[in-house]
């Protein structure tokens, strides 16, 4: 098989515009569209999740130190399993990942509605964690296979809207229904929204699937394989870059909106400033590819997440409307562009059978500085004050975006077929 310009493994019949690694025709545009979709599966259903699960255990009883861990049960068990799943889905194939991870989560969050115990809650959502992750990285591994080397960022660009869309509109109708049938019949709906996802897996027509030797088959369930990625500079890049941006986004939404209501900021206008983040994001996503016309991937994303980090370590300054809101727009310029370029980097670096494998390690990290960043930015807020902590915060961010950058100079050149 011939290299792209990463040095990875690529297909000979990989399409540069966009054509799927083994299929004889281009997609449809239909079936393009329905591949970025499912994008809005994976974070939408785990916001919503995330948002409904401790409003039932209160109802339920539970305590507040119960509620903390009910929330961190739902990265858990995606700590441990991320490499595997990926590994799951390198070896059915995406489509078969995805189906499953969709058909899964539907059923746990029906489940959910039926259960009248907060001990059994905190079950289901390790589970969730673990269903919810396989449909989220089998999801990545399908629209990062429609393209190679460059090319991916357009098509990363167009899912990550989805996505970003999902992560908006999911938990708002999760509320509505909420609001109508209570906590605990609202499961419902979230087990509607996966079920819905769940038939528009039935629609995507290509599989996904490569040749896995059967010596692969029969070894452990890919954390050796998954080290072995970690000394390839693009991965490396990739995983400094996916920490710094989980790492900017849990300091930015769970202390800033703190800040500024601290700061005498109505919390209505705090909420139109996270609001504004979103939107920021949602409209960078799908620009990605362009942007890599004129840089490399990883350069491109190491300057959005750059614009982020300079946005938070300012923000204690920029506390009030409307300078508030300039912050807010930094940090979506970075969160916007760095997922679609993150899949792209991360995918280009690793051969075609290692898609799902690559992706499931660079969600191990993403699980692991999620969980990091609040348990070290609480005491250092504690300790020096939101006015200090937030330049600390992101200059820890800045050192590995800073390595990343230099990692990553090995990555695909501009390309002009990135934006197609």
């Amino acid at each position: 098989m011939p290299e792209d310009q990463t040095g990875a493994a690529t297909p000979a019949s990989s399409e540069r515009d966009g054509g799927p690694t083994g299929q004889a025709e281009p997609m449809s545009g239909s079936a393009r569209l329905l591949a970025y979709a499912i994008g809005a599966f994976g974070l939408g259903i785990g916001n919503s999740m995330v948002f409904l699960m401790p409003l039932r255990a209160r109802e339920l009883g539970a305590s507040f130190e119960f509620i903390g861990l009910l929330v961190a049960a739902a990265s858990i068990l995606p700590v441990l399993l991320a490499v595997p799943l990926g590994e799951v889905v390198d070896r059915f194939g995406p489509r078969r990942g995805f189906l499953l991870g969709a058909g899964t989560s539907a059923i746990v969050a029906a489940l959910a509605a039926l259960v009248v115990n907060h001990w059994v809650l905190l079950v289901l959502q390790l589970a969730f964690g673990a269903t919810r992750g396989l449909g989220w990285i089998a999801s990545q591994s399908y629209v990062t296979g429609m393209a190679t080397g460059t090319a991916r960022a357009a098509n990363t660009g167009r899912f990550s809207l989805f996505s970003n869309a999902g992560t908006m509109i999911a938990p708002l109708l999760t509320g509505v229904v909420a609001q109508f049938v209570g906590f605990r019949w609202a499961f419902l709906f979230i087990a509607a929204y996966a079920g819905v996802f769940f038939v528009l897996g039935l629609g995507l027509k290509w599989s996904g699937r490569v040749s896995i030797s059967a010596k692969r088959r029969r070894r452990d369930v890919g954390f050796r394989r998954a080290l072995g990625l970690v000394a390839v500079p693009g991965v490396q890049a990739a995983l400094f870059l996916t920490g710094a941006r989980l790492w900017l986004a849990k300091t930015f939404t769970g202390f800033f909106p703190v800040l500024i209501v601290e700061a005498g900021v109505d919390p209505a206008v705090a909420g139109s400033v996270i609001a504004m983040s979103g939107l920021v994001a949602t409209m960078m996503a799908p620009t990605a590819g362009f942007w890599c016309r004129f840089a490399r991937p990883a350069t491109v994303c190491a300057s959005a997440l750059g614009c982020a980090a300079v946005g938070i370590a300012f923000g204690p300054q920029l506390v009030q409307p409307p300078l508030v809101y300039l912050p807010a727009a930094m940090f979506g310029i970075g969160s916007g562009l760095s997922l679609p370029l993150l899949l792209t980097i991360v995918t280009n670096s690793a051969s075609e059978s290692q898609r799902g494998l690559v992706l499931g390690l660079r969600q191990t990290v993403n699980n692991v500085a999620g969980s990091t960043a609040p348990i070290v930015v609480g005491p250092l807020v504690a300790g020096v004050g939101m006015v200090l902590a937030f330049p600390l915060s992101a200059a820890v961010a800045a050192a590995a975006i800073a390595v990343a950058a230099v990692r990553g100079r090995t990555g695909p050149s501009p390309d002009a077929s990135a934006a197609r």
